[in-house]
C-alpha cells in the first residue's frame, strides 16, 4: 500500500472515530435531559450553585427578573433558556413585558404567574 493511501485510510479513521465520539456525546445529554425530578448539568453561578438552582430560588422568594438581572446576579446569559429548563421541569414560571426607564421592553419572568403591581 502506498504512503498517500495509508493516509487516506488513517484520515477517514479518524473522521469516522470523531463521528462516533458526537453521537455518543449527543446521546449522553439527551439521555441526562433535565426531568422535574432530576438535578440539571447546565451552567454554575459564581457561588457554584447551577444557574438554574440560583435562578429558580431567585423567582420562588418572590423577585421578577429580567435578563439583564440575571446576567448580573448570576452570570448568566440566557435567561429564557434556564426559564425554559424550569418550565419543562414543571415550575410554573410567566412572562411579562415591562418597559424600562430607558424606553426598551423587555420580557420580566415571575415565579407562578403575573402580578398587579
Amino acid at each position: 500500500m502506498s504512503d498517500e493511501t495509508e493516509l487516506y485510510i488513517q484520515r477517514k479513521q479518524t473522521a469516522v472515530n470523531f463521528g462516533l465520539f458526537a453521537l455518543e456525546a449527543t446521546l449522553k445529554a439527551l439521555e441526562t435531559k433535565a426531568t422535574p425530578d432530576a438535578p440539571t448539568t447546565h451552567p454554575r453561578t459564581r457561588e457554584g450553585r447551577t444557574q438554574n438552582a440560583a435562578i429558580l430560588t431567585f423567582l420562588q422568594a418572590g423577585n421578577p427578573l429580567t435578563s439583564l438581572e440575571a446576567l448580573d446576579r448570576f452570570g448568566c446569559n440566557r435567561l429564557a433558556a434556564r426559564v425554559a429548563d424550569l418550565r419543562e421541569a414543571g415550575h410554573p414560571i410567566e412572562a411579562q413585558m415591562v418597559t424600562l426607564p430607558n424606553g426598551k421592553r423587555v420580557a420580566q419572568y415571575r415565579y407562578g404567574g403575573p402580578t398587579n403591581d
